[in-house]
């Protein structure tokens, strides 16, 4: 799922082709270690590690979610519009 949002918001930074199918462990590890790396290349902070992603660690991919849905708003909002201006008001 973490690898389909960032994909959504910056196709540019995943490629589908390294996404594997989760089927053993070793492949869910490959996986989280590739969604942290693909969020990293988007421009987000991350202060999650891939066993927070396998161990479905709630708070810390809250985390993970903000800074995609923050870096989502970046490039999608203009800092002329009012909303962007309120956005940068608060980061």
């Amino acid at each position: 799922f973490l690898l389909q949002l960032a994909r959504s918001v910056a196709p540019d930074c995943v490629e589908v082709a390294e996404i594997l199918t989760g089927g053993s462990a070793e492949e869910r590890e490959l996986n989280a270690r590739y969604a942290i790396s693909c969020v990293l290349k988007m421009g987000c902070a991350v202060f999650a590690v891939w066993e927070d992603i396998v161990e479905v660690c709630p708070k810390q991919l809250m985390t993970i979610f903000a800074a995609v849905m923050a870096e989502d708003l970046r490039r999608h909002l203009s800092p002329t519009s009012s909303a962007g201006g309120l956005l940068h008001a608060h980061l």
